[in-house]
Parts: C-alpha cells; sequence; structure tokens
C-alpha cells in the first residue's frame, strides 16, 4: 500500500513540476525548451500512470522499486555538492603587497594622444 501512495506521490510532484517547466518556459519564448518540458511530462504521466494502473503486476513492480531506487539515488547524489567538506584555504603563496606601489604608479603614467 505504500507503494501506491508513492506512486501518487511521484505523478503529481513530476507532473507539477513539468507543467511548471512548460508554463515557465513559454513566458519566456523557448519554444525548444516548452517542446522538451511537454515531453517529459507526459512520459513521467504515462510511466507513473502505468505503474499505478497496473501495479498487481509482477514485472511493474519490479520496475516501480527500480524507478524509485534509481530516482533517490539521483536526488542522494544532487545533493552531494551542497555538502561538500571543509577545505583549509592554502595561504602560503600569497604575498604581502605594498599599497605605495599601486598608488605612486600613476605618476609613471605618460599621455599618449593616440589612446586618450
Amino acid at each position: 500500500m505504500i507503494m501506491y501512495w508513492i506512486d501518487w506521490i511521484g505523478l503529481l510532484a513530476g507532473t507539477l513540476f513539468f507543467l511548471l517547466f512548460a508554463v515557465t518556459s513559454y513566458h519566456e519564448g523557448e519554444k525548444r525548451a516548452v517542446g522538451l518540458s511537454v515531453l517529459f511530462f507526459l512520459a513521467n504521466a504515462l510511466s507513473w500512470g502505468s505503474m499505478l494502473h497496473w501495479r498487481q503486476i509482477a514485472s511493474v513492480q519490479f520496475a516501480n522499486v527500480a524507478l524509485l531506487v534509481l530516482l533517490f539515488i539521483f536526488i542522494a547524489l544532487s545533493l552531494l555538492k551542497f555538502f561538500p567538506a571543509a577545505v583549509e584555504p592554502d595561504l602560503s603563496r600569497i604575498d604581502r603587497a605594498d599599497e605605495r606601489d599601486h598608488m605612486f604608479s600613476r605618476n609613471q603614467l605618460k599621455f599618449n594622444a593616440a589612446q586618450a
């Protein structure tokens, strides 16, 4: 019974996401993005809808579990970039700079009429 509700959540969340993606792409005038989002909207609705309709068949149950495992792996891998390991910056190569070099370098400028 839990798979039934997970499939409904996948159906509703996925179709809502791709529908909003299509609307946003339409407002931005991106025809290719609208086409792709409508295509994925239909693919998402058909895949989750078929898993809801034929959920009693063993091969559909296997495909359902496999799809959910792949979905959770994808989500976990997508979240890895938000939790990187703390890295201390390498400060050994930093040289001290004398600000006077920068300030007084303007005194060495020469007027060039061709560049002015």
